[in-house]
């Protein structure tokens, strides 16, 4: 049976009651009071009914009442000496109470309904903790509270804050996206600037110090991550100007950052709900500044000398701002307040610049300049041909520059300023390794390596190492994704760039002579079979792409078994060795020849025609004829077979089809007596 909520509750009111009285009755710590038992269940469960009445159009429109009552019963509490835990078990029984009544009645209530009085009974908790928590800080404020004590009281309120809210939340009487778990969050990020200022405390107190290099970049982005939670949740809109990447200071760096966090979570405080907190820094000379400004409405005569005293509070919110100053102070540095009436304050905290480093990213002047660190160049007898092959991509002339000079020892380098000159390097060129920026004009990095690594061009891709000023870790997973062997965020440094690159063309070294291992013919170094049918299978799909002829020859040594009988295997292998000199010597850099096994030999032929192939062919004839082994002279069997869109129609080859009609043409010419060049007579196009 179906009954509206609020009829509902009218109607077993004195049941709930009843019930929620047992629930409370039952608690042992703190024994329950009359007042509680008696006025304080009865009054929320009556504004509850009332809020649900359907007369009154829109229930969450009355929600203030009852957020209102929660927050006197939360300073009763207090008054009474009782623990804020009652609060969160008086309005807990009551929601017990309703879902035990309706069960048993068999009562179906909607889940709408029931939505509106668990936002009820959220907001209810929420506000009854708070004012709890309000009227508690307040009672033991005062100018006699010592330092430690007062510390460990705001710790103290922070977790039993956390701890209610957490037992409310996890009773499942209320949902961790209400005002609950809004109050929940709240108190953890409380807990976790006072424990950053704690310590900070701390290591000032007992100059436990450890100053180092702080990249400002760096330390606003650490702000930022807690300041964007902050501006969300009060409704407050953020800017963050960080600055340059080369501007450092010289500083302990958890002392400075919480000094900045205490400006910062200052202005969030005092700042109105929809106005601006702005946080910039910038380096002027010899200084750096870091600017924090915020929009609460300037400040009264003569209170700019009171910001700074140890934990001054103003209002209920205690500023903190102490901690800043000294922090500020203990890093060479100071802190002043400018107040703009009527409109808000900045805060300027001004530090030392430090000494520009070389790992402080763009224009790398020092790197320029030579200053950059060099290991010992190769040996003399190393030439520059058997040096690996670099190729670095930015649009930056310093940074070609600098890496230029870091490099120009160590490898063969080539330059590119653009993406579209990049990739026209890459298709004529074969290389190592390439160093590119991620952010280039005409064609950016990350479609650089999709071109390589998705495209045809002739030769293995490069490995890629990728440098980019941002880091947004979904484009670093996106580059890694593509195949990128590493990434590198600017500013860098460059002794981590030489060790990187070092990992990186180790492993390709590596893997590339695995890689030729596989490929390669151990008797004459030529390819072998795989690495010949790979090979043809890209030519056969380039050729029919760009209607680019392509032809193939296949050679077999005459008589080698008489060789091998006569002279041991030792002159069969002297002979196979001796033909693979004669037609590597005889073809271009950009034909294959490939033993296929035995004494069985194959050469591919890009963008060749059948009349030039037939040409070669009787040329490597006459060039195995003129060999000999032994004192035996040498002799082959050669087949051709070509293929060429000749005629403008397109065609289909298959690489199948062209090694089958070569083969064939081959074996016409053993039959026909050997020592001879034979050609395909089937059409393949022409």
């Amino acid at each position: 049976m179906s009954v509206p909520l609020h009829a509902f509750l009218v109607a077993n009111r004195e049941e709930i009651l009843a019930r929620s009285r047992s629930k409370l009755g039952r608690r042992g710590i703190p024994t329950p009071t009359a007042a509680e038992l008696g006025d304080g269940l009865p009054r929320f469960l009556d504004q509850l009914i009332a809020i649900l009445d359907p007369k009154k159009g829109e229930p969450l429109a009355e929600q203030g009442s009852v957020a209102a009552s929660a927050s006197i019963h939360g300073a009763d509490l207090l008054r009474q000496g009782l623990t804020v835990g009652q609060v969160v078990q008086d309005y807990g029984s009551i929601c017990q109470s309703v879902t035990e009544v309706a069960a048993e009645l068999h009562t179906a209530i909607t889940a709408e309904e029931f939505q509106t009085f668990n936002q009820i009974l959220d907001e209810a908790i929420a506000q009854a903790v708070t004012e709890y928590e309000r009227q508690r800080d307040r009672s033991v404020a005062g100018p006699g509270v010592a330092h430690l004590g007062f510390l460990a009281h705001e710790m103290r309120n922070l977790v039993t804050t956390s701890m209610l809210t957490f037992e409310a939340l996890s009773g499942g009487t209320v949902g961790v996206s209400g005002s609950t778990g809004t109050l929940l969050g709240r108190s953890l990020r409380r807990m976790r600037v006072l424990i950053d200022r704690t310590l900070a405390e701390v290591r000032l107190g007992t100059d436990i110090q450890t100053p180092e290099r702080v990249v400002i970049v760096e330390l606003m982005e650490e702000i930022e991550i807690i300041a964007t939670i902050e501006a969300k949740e009060r409704d407050v809109q953020l800017s963050m100007e960080m600055g340059a990447h080369d501007v450092a200071v010289q500083a302990d760096h958890q002392i400075l950052a919480s000094a900045v966090a205490n400006l910062v979570q200052n202005a969030f405080k005092f700042t109105r709900r929809g106005g601006h907190v702005t946080v910039r820094a910038r380096a002027l000379n010899d200084r750096v500044l870091i600017e924090v400004q915020d929009e609460c409405g300037g400040l009264p005569p003569g209170k700019v000398e009171e910001l700074f005293l140890p934990f001054e509070r103003r209002g209920n919110d205690q500023t903190g701002l102490s901690i800043s100053l000294r922090g500020v102070r203990a890093n060479n540095g100071e802190i002043r307040v400018h107040d703009l009436p009527g409109q808000g304050c900045v805060f300027t905290i001004e530090l030392p610049r430090a000494p520009r480093s070389i790992s402080d990213g763009p224009p790398f002047l020092a790197l320029v300049a030579g200053t950059a660190p060099k290991t010992a160049s190769l040996p003399a007898a190393a030439t520059a041909s058997l040096l690996p092959s670099v190729l670095i991509v930015d649009d930056d002339e310093d940074i070609l520059a600098a890496l230029t000079d870091l490099l120009s020892d160590r490898y063969r380098l080539t330059l590119a300023h653009d993406g579209a000159e990049a990739l026209t390097i890459l298709r004529d060129g074969s290389f190592d390794l390439a160093i590119v920026d991620l952010d280039l004009p005409v064609v950016d990095g990350l479609s650089i390596v999709k071109a390589v690594h998705y495209g045809n061009g002739h030769g293995s891709p490069p490995a890629f190492l990728l440098l980019s000023g941002q880091s947004d870790p979904a484009v670093k997973a996106e580059a890694l994704a593509l195949g990128t062997v590493d990434y590198m965020t600017k500013p860098f440094d460059p002794d981590e760039l030489l060790a990187r690159m070092t990992r990186i063309l180790t492993t390709v070294t590596r893997e590339a002579s695995l890689l030729s291992d596989a490929m390669t013919d151990s008797l004459t170094g030529l390819a072998n079979y795989r690495c010949f049918a790979q090979n043809l299978d890209r030519e056969v799909e380039r050729s029919r792409r760009y209607g680019q002829p392509l032809s193939l020859i296949t050679l077999d040594l005459d008589h080698m078994k008489a060789i091998n009988d006569e002279h041991g295997h030792d002159a069969g292998d002297d002979a196979i060795k001796l033909i693979a000199k004669v037609l590597t010597d005889a073809v271009r850099s950009f034909e294959l020849v490939a033993r296929q096994g035995g004494d069985e030999f194959a050469i591919i032929l890009p963008d060749t025609g059948a009349s030039d192939a037939r040409q070669l062919a009787d040329r490597l004839h006459e060039a195995v004829r003129a060999q000999a082994v032994m004192g035996l002279k040498l002799s082959a069997s050669i087949g051709l077979a070509s293929w060429q869109d000749g005629d403008g129609v397109e065609r289909q080859v298959e690489a199948s089809a062209l090694l089958k009609a070569s083969d064939e043409a081959l074996y016409r010419a053993k039959r026909g007596g050997r020592n001879r060049v034979e050609s395909d007579r089937t059409d393949h196009g022409r």
